[in-house]
């Protein structure tokens, strides 16, 4: 689909065959970044890997990404910082008898996945207390939870991908650009043509989903359907070149803060489950219009 914003010729691609053949078969000449101007007014804008155009200098800072954060001997390595991290986050729960709100609203998209999980398992009971069982399985004698020893849960992270495919955290990923003309399928595009990939709706069309507004994360359970950017129907990271560097740190950050919320706490909601407000607010990304809130009951 091709849409006209103002002066801004944009491309949509909103089914998995499009989005292959942009992402995948014609990565390189739609590899190009169209930068809002929201973000231009940010100090270090030309230098964040997000936005700057795939040269040498991108190249440079994503192998450093890959280097000193993400690779996974690296992320072993400060396994032990996220984990007294996550400790003091418990320590302050067990310590407030007062009700809070947890999951304040923002645009890190860890935090946003979290706050819909943990949203999610509060509406099915049956889900939470499966996620709690699988975790304890894995806890030791000093009933914490190590960080690899959860890594490799089935259902934890069938959870936590059915929370990724219903509430995408950027519905339209970031915005790509075309740096030639280029022939997508039947149509020629040209040059510096804007092209956002609709992976929300992706996420949620029947054409390839079974009860598609339906969270259930059984539909993850043996396959290998996964978000590395090689099933175009759930590509929450995106794919390609232009892909988000940071999946192997989201996995383990959410994977433990889930765990952990879960395994440790009982949670009381100020309301019925009925009158949850799951509504969201649309921009790059979705949040929830509503933060969470509920109150942490410590298990002894």
């Amino acid at each position: 689909m091709t849409i006209r914003l103002g002066s801004i010729t944009s491309v949509v691609a909103s089914t998995p065959d499009a989005a292959r053949e942009i992402l995948q078969r014609n990565d390189e000449a739609c590899s190009g970044r169209t930068v809002p101007d929201a973000v231009t007014g940010m100090a270090t804008h030309d230098a964040a890997v997000l936005w700057i155009s795939a040269n040498e200098e991108w190249r440079t800072i994503r192998k450093a990404l890959n280097s000193y954060l993400t690779h996974q001997h690296k992320l072993d390595t400060l396994c032990d910082l996220r984990q007294n991290v996550v400790e003091g986050m418990l320590d302050f729960l067990r310590e407030s008898g007062r009700k809070k709100d947890l999951f304040l609203a923002g645009t890190e998209t860890s935090s946003n996945t979290t706050e819909w999980a943990m949203t999610e398992l509060l509406l099915n009971p049956d889900m939470f207390s499966r996620v709690r069982e699988e975790v304890s399985t894995t806890i030791g004698k000093d009933g914490k939870i190590q960080e690899t020893n959860i890594l490799d849960l089935p259902y934890l992270h069938a959870v936590i991908k059915e929370t990724m495919r219903l509430h995408l955290s950027v519905p339209l990923l970031a915005p790509h650009k075309t740096e030639t003309e280029v022939k997508l399928g039947k149509y020629v595009v040209p040059k510096d043509t804007r092209i956002l990939i609709n992976a929300w709706s992706m996420a949620r069309d029947p054409m390839y989903w079974e009860n598609p507004l339906m969270f259930w994360p059984e539909r993850f359970l043996g396959n290998e359907l996964d978000y590395k950017g090689h099933h175009f129907e759930f590509i929450p990271f995106g794919s390609g070149r232009r892909m988000c560097p940071g999946i192997p740190l989201a996995h383990r950050v959410v994977s433990l803060m889930v765990a952990s919320f879960v395994y440790h706490f009982e949670w009381k909601l100020p309301h019925t489950r009925e009158e949850m407000d799951m509504n969201d607010i649309f921009g790059l990304t979705l949040l929830r219009a509503t933060p969470l809130v509920a109150t942490p009951i410590p298990l002894k």
